[in-house]
């Protein structure tokens, strides 16, 4: 019943690239010696024939399991009674906006200047700077975080979080210079095949540290597919469901009419007797059959447009109207109909008159 529109947009356009996960800690490493790693990583994997950019990030965009928020202060936002200022975050290197290919729509991307001696500096998506600064411009501006004030040096274009079909949400980014995590994902992006660089990436990290393994590593082509999954999943299930519940009715219709035409036996012998052809016994089953399943469509259909109209704000790149799909359904359903009445139908206009009229 519903039409896909043009997908939505998750953000991001990289597609040919890899990802893969990296945790310091197992292996000794602290603060300062942890961020010379990624430094150091990077750069070795840029310089990797077929690479076009390399970051590091906490997440991904689309990764349904790792978000993580924190409650902040705006300089100059005025919060109502009740109202929680905070928003959803994720550490970031150097690179990363670049790597993605997430537009910055304002203000600048972070750079080595942005070390831990420096003034912080945060990054923020376009909702938050709608909503802590609207009708002005965001950068320049001042956000809390814990004991310590950060300046909005960038907006970056909204972007799909956690879920494709999620509203627009508060996000922010911080520097890994200046907020250490020593858990990150390596994203490569790679001009041609993504899967020929898994080897090569590997080996980069051997050399500098045999210790440290890179795990849970997919192309971020499959790292988008994952977060369809569910949705093709569940549309998969309402797919086999729906066919069942087709099945059932044109069984249901099939023994409805057998019934009919069995009772109507006596009656069927005498319409023959009279003259009646069997073209004209087969029209009169199948239409009865017909007339049943058409006071179901209409009423199926007015039920469909109104219960639609509840879920419309759960739906994301469908609507929940399209003529074609309802008139598609409703042919389908009347050929079925047809179907099903058609086997009493022909059995009815096979009968023997004499014997019909013989039959209690």
């Amino acid at each position: 019943m519903y039409r896909v529109e043009p997908p939505q947009n998750p953000g991001f356009q990289a597609r040919n690239g890899i990802v893969g996960a990296l945790d310091v800690t197992p292996a000794g490493y602290d603060e300062v010696r942890g961020r010379q790693l990624f430094t150091r990583l990077t750069d070795e994997l840029r310089a990797l024939p077929g690479v076009e950019a390399v970051a590091v990030g906490q997440r991904l965009p689309l990764t349904a399991f790792d978000s993580s928020d924190r409650a902040v202060e705006v300089k100059g936002y005025a919060p109502a009674t009740g109202e929680q200022v905070g928003a959803f975050y994720a550490t970031v290197g150097v690179g990363y906006f670049d790597t993605l290919r997430m537009p910055l729509v304002e203000g600048r991307d972070f750079s080595t200047r942005d070390d831990a001696n420096a003034p912080q500096v945060i990054v923020i998506n376009e909702t938050m700077a709608r909503r802590y600064w609207a009708g002005r411009s965001s950068l320049g501006g001042r956000i809390k975080l814990g004991d310590h004030w950060a300046e909005v040096i960038g907006v970056a274009t909204d972007s799909k979080y956690g879920s494709i079909s999620e509203s627009p949400r508060s996000f922010m980014y911080l520097p890994l210079s200046q907020s250490w995590r020593a858990s990150m994902r390596i994203i490569v992006r790679t001009a041609g095949n993504p899967d020929d660089m898994i080897a090569p990436v590997r080996e980069t990290l051997r050399r500098l540290d045999p210790n440290l393994p890179l795990f849970d590593v997919q192309t971020i082509e499959q790292h988008v597919a994952f977060s369809f999954f569910v949705f093709e999943m569940v549309a998969t299930l309402l797919g086999v469901f729906g066919a069942t519940a087709t099945l059932l009715a044109a069984l249901g219709l099939y023994g409805v009419m057998a019934q009919r035409v069995a009772m109507r036996t006596r009656e069927i012998g005498v319409r023959m007797s009279l003259g009646a052809t069997t073209s004209q016994v087969r029209q009169t089953i199948v239409g009865q059959g017909v007339v049943l399943a058409a006071v179901g469509l209409a009423l199926g259909v007015t039920i469909a447009l109104g219960v639609t109209r509840l879920f419309a704000s759960q739906l994301k790149g469908v609507t929940t109207y399209d003529p074609i799909s309802y008139a598609a359904t409703v042919v389908l359903l009347a050929a079925t109909t047809v179907t099903a009445c058609y086997l009493p139908a022909r059995r009815a206009a096979r009968l023997d008159p004499v014997r019909a009229l013989r039959m209690e």
